[in-house]
């Protein structure tokens, strides 16, 4: 056993002596509360330190050149919480007192503090405003340097935050399916535990209330045991055997959604009402048909008219919807706006005919969904047979007819001018 101790004095003799070391004139203190959240009817802890030496986190140490004689702490906590002292570790070179009134402690030292740990314990009471509060020490200190000058105040105040959350038992819910295309029905499974670090207070009177994204009805149900008795001890926890279901209207917008759930219950004679969320997805994608009455033949040259409808088959609004007529590198465009669930329309699209043969017409419509709110299409495609323009007998016999007129009317005109002659 003495080996081992000769072993390790001999350790820390030779990291002191190798480590590097840094000398600074005050000593370093800190401030801990601890949790730093905390519900009503809780407790938290707050820790200030105070010490001579400290590591550094890149390796060596930081040692304070002058000697702390004297140090008064004050705690300051917010109104109405109770704090108490539970212990005050000193140490340091000479003699050392410690006076202790109340939240106000002074430690003298006849030649330096070295170190001092103060812990104090912080009571919320159940009914305590939620929110953020600050916890505050402040600290001055009476210190000597080297050459017996000395110093006062030194400031070693610090302060930290703690935050003060609704009393309630751990309580989620998770929604299932997570994605859903209205209309549809949505199952929410609810957790409900009254563990650590919930504070130890029955709780009684529960009742849950599922709230779903509008135009939805909420659900309301008290939760009572097979017995008909509705309380929660410390330690126990409530199973549902089945998840609780809510309807998710098709007049349900689109998109990411939130589900909440409200769980109201009293507490030593107090009324509390805490929250928990969960979100689903609302799909609403819809389809858009195009129909057509295409010719089998064009002339070149010409101009393609084509009578077009446009119904939205599916049982969400498309918006946006536009046609698009391609053929033969010419492109027509006709913007027919939203279409609601059933709605059509009757549109003309006019495309030139150019090219020769064979030609693709190709007719697309776009529109956006809802939700996720991208642009889809659908489209047609027709096989077009693209003509020369020929000869127009038409016009060949109007054109015949006036010839003949012409040479009908020569001929008269030149017998009549004979027989003046005569």
């Amino acid at each position: 056993m003495r080996s081992r101790r000769l072993m390790v004095l001999i350790a820390l003799l030779l990291f002191f002596t190798y480590a590097r070391v840094e000398r600074v004139n005050c000593h370093y203190a800190w401030l801990e509360v601890n949790p730093d959240v905390v519900m009503q009817g809780g407790e938290f802890e707050i820790r200030y330190n105070i010490s001579k030496f400290y590591m550094l986190p890149t390796g060596g140490i930081v040692v304070a050149g002058r000697q702390m004689r004297e140090i008064s702490i004050s705690l300051e906590v917010p109104k109405g919480m109770n704090c108490t002292i539970e212990r005050l570790d000193v140490s340091g070179n000479g003699s050392i007192t410690k006076e202790i009134n109340g939240l106000n402690i002074i430690v003298r030292a006849s030649i330096d503090i070295g170190s001092l740990n103060l812990v104090a314990r912080v009571q919320v009471p159940l009914d305590y405003e939620v929110g953020s509060y600050n916890i505050r020490v402040d600290a001055r200190a009476r210190e000597v340097d080297e050459n017996g000058e000395e110093y006062y105040p030194v400031d070693y105040s610090t302060s930290d935050n703690i935050e003060i959350k609704t009393f309630g038992p751990i309580f989620s819910i998770r929604s299932e399916p997570k994605e859903v295309e209205p209309p549809h029905t949505v199952g929410i499974i609810v957790t409900i535990m009254h563990n650590e670090p919930v504070p130890p207070f029955e709780i009684t009177n529960l009742t849950l209330k599922v709230i779903p994204p509008p135009p939805n009805k909420p659900e309301v149900i008290p939760l009572v045991d097979i017995f008909g008795r509705s309380f929660l001890r410390p330690g126990s926890s409530v199973k549902f055997p089945r998840p609780i279901y809510v309807e998710i209207d098709k007049k349900t917008a689109g998109g990411i959604r939130e589900i909440r759930a409200e769980l109201e219950f009293w507490v030593l004679g107090m009324k509390k009402v805490i929250e928990a969320r969960t979100n689903i997805t609302v799909i609403k994608t819809t389809n858009v048909n195009i129909s057509a009455e295409v010719p089998s033949k064009v002339v070149n040259g010409s101009e393609l008219h084509l009578s077009l409808e446009v119904v939205n088959v599916g049982s969400f609004v498309a918006k946006n919807v536009i046609v698009l007529g391609e053929m033969s590198g010419e492109k027509s465009v006709v913007n027919v706006g939203n279409l609601e669930p059933g709605q059509f329309k009757d549109i003309e699209l006019v495309l030139p005919v150019r090219g020769a043969g064979n030609e693709t017409l190709l007719l697309k419509v776009y529109w956006n969904n809802e939700y996720p709110y991208e642009q889809v299409s659908n489209s047609l495609e027709f096989t077009v047979l693209v003509t020369k323009r020929g000869f127009n007998t038409k016009i060949a016999l109007v054109i015949g007819f006036i010839g003949l007129v012409l040479a009908i009317g020569w001929l008269i005109g030149k017998k009549t001018i004979k027989r003046s002659a005569s």
